[in-house]
């Protein structure tokens, strides 16, 4: 295996441990109610969007866990790292070819959280797109509490119509839309600030509504789970009238 190789696979192997270690906590510091996951998706929704007031204290705290990965590769591991810092080069130009070159870890620190940041930055999944729309509505919130949501970036789930009525689904919801006449009408206007064409798939209203009514184990459904509209009542809601109603 050439060196550069197992450079990459070294790479691969730290940051995917790193991220492993992220993905298992949560700091919560987005809000208890955050659709974020873990550590690692607020990592990331930083590394994509802004800075929050914390940031320092994520990275001191993700600094921390890659120094103890790195101290626990072996010395060869150690060197083949080292010899990718700018300091290593220049060593190699100004020193004899006989000098043993010292091991720069600050560096080697430095490389690798740019690497975890630049996987941060490639992250997706619907929980972080969420939280994304979650700020995009709280920045409109004072022009238009009741018709604010979502931006383009949401276009992504165009092409998947159940994961787009799944996630418009889980915003309403948590926004106190239980009901299925008042959820069905939020998700709708939902749909229709982001172009997609939910008056050709109105059945998948009351299908994603079924599935919260019948899976208890959602947080976001604590103590809502009593103001959901029964299916037997659910299933007599004409929702083409609705979706018509809504769009006129």
């Amino acid at each position: 295996m050439s060196e550069y190789a197992v450079f990459s696979a070294l790479i691969s192997f730290i940051t995917r441990d790193v991220r492993g270690k992220l993905e298992s906590e949560h700091f919560q510091l987005s809000g208890d109610d955050s659709p974020l996951k873990n550590t690692w998706e607020e990592f990331c929704a930083q590394v994509q969007g802004d800075e929050s007031l914390y940031w320092g204290a994520y990275l001191d705290h993700i600094r921390t866990y890659m120094i103890i990965t790195y101290r626990s590769l072996d010395s060869e591991q150690r060197h083949i790292l080292n010899q990718e810092t700018d300091s290593f080069h220049q060593f190699c130009f100004e020193e004899e070819a006989n000098d043993i070159a010292p091991i720069y870890e600050d560096e080697i620190v430095d490389m690798l959280m740019s690497f975890l940041q630049l996987e941060a930055d490639n992250y997706e999944s619907s929980s972080l797109t969420a939280y994304k729309y979650y700020l995009d509505e709280d920045e409109d919130e004072d022009e238009d509490e009741d018709e604010d949501i979502v931006t383009s970036s949401i276009d992504d789930f165009k092409a998947e119509k159940i994961n787009t009525i799944l996630i418009l689904g889980e915003l309403a919801i948590r926004q106190d839309c239980v009901t299925f006449y008042d959820w069905g009408e939020r998700v709708i206007r939902m749909c229709s600030k982001i172009g997609f064409p939910i008056e050709q798939a109105p059945n998948l209203l009351t299908h994603v509504y079924s599935m919260y009514y019948e899976y208890t184990g959602l947080d976001y459904l604590a103590g809502k789970r009593t103001q959901l509209t029964d299916l037997d009542t659910v299933r007599f809601v004409d929702v083409s009238a609705l979706t018509s109603s809504v769009l006129r």
